[in-house]
């Protein structure tokens, strides 16, 4: 439970920066009147995991597409967040704010391919390094490097330098994978934690990087070319409508051989079927 002090404290976009799930559930149980939410509604920041630095990003799109909230609460919770922004002081140091050069940083990542590489070279081509590492807070990359021993990750992450023009939104989605959530007990609750490992970070690449190639993902589907309507899997993402991930999820690390045994069969019974 967090023993957070709302009555005392001032509340400041620096202070709701460092945030974790449970306080943000404790605030908004806090002003639960004020925004007029519902438990449920509360329960879905949780399942989410909304941390503090993701509260203050929030707008009425996402609050009810991704979180589920209606529009009167929602509209609450963002002039909140505005209302703070507006009374963040300058800085009256000679502090730089960075800027966020996610676009550029997608598109020198990788070279793009002059054409698909075959299966036998699959192997070696997902294993050659980035052209630009992707920056990490000093905190995570320090913790990354002690604790991943069999992860080169100096191969493929750098310690982020403070004032630096960096890709502010594709470092924060390689922070929050990293870091990983063990949120919710249902299927359904676990969604934004499973996103927020792949389909976020990938996301941001899909919609800036240079390739001619058609790249596309998404949750459950019935398209004939990804999988028979029986067997739909929970993620997929299609290059040039060939399926080249798929995935199946289970709420509980107990679930792992059953997913995977799920997914071995559906790409069995998918043999037969015609690629376009």
């Amino acid at each position: 439970m967090s023993t957070f002090d709302f009555t005392a404290s001032t509340l400041t976009f620096d202070v709701i920066q460092g945030w974790t799930v449970e306080t943000v559930e404790a605030f908004l149980k806090f002003k639960q009147k004020d925004f007029s939410l519902k438990d449920a509604e509360i329960q879905s920041f949780v399942d989410c995991s909304v941390s503090g630095p993701v509260l203050l990003k929030a707008n009425e799109d996402r609050l009810m597409s991704k979180v589920g909230l209606r529009y009167g609460p929602a509209v609450h919770i963002v002039d909140f967040v505005e209302n703070l922004k507006n009374q963040t002081p300058m800085p009256h140091h000679s502090k730089k704010r960075h800027r966020d050069n996610t676009p550029e940083y997608c598109r020198q990542i990788a070279t793009p391919f002059e054409s698909l590489p075959n299966i036998a070279e699959l192997n070696s081509v997902l294993l050659q390094p980035f052209n630009l590492k992707i920056p990490l807070s000093p905190i995570l990359y320090n913790k990354c490097e002690a604790s991943c021993y069999d992860v080169p990750i100096f191969e493929y992450f750098v310690e982020n330098e403070e004032n630096a023009c960096y890709p502010e939104e594709l470092s924060n989605y390689c922070n929050v994978a990293l870091q990983g959530a063990d949120v919710g007990t249902s299927k359904f609750s676990r969604i934004c934690d499973w996103d927020s490992l792949l389909r976020n970070p990938t996301n941001a690449l899909r919609q800036h990087f240079p390739t001619k190639y058609l790249w596309k993902a998404d949750r459950n589907t019935t398209d004939s070319s990804i999988t028979l309507a029986s067997l739909r899997p929970d993620y997929w993402e299609c290059l040039n409508n060939v399926l080249v991930f798929k995935g199946e999820e289970k709420p509980t690390e107990d679930g792992l051989i059953d997913a995977e045994k799920e997914l071995i069969s559906k790409m069995r019974s998918m043999e037969s079927l015609p690629l376009r």
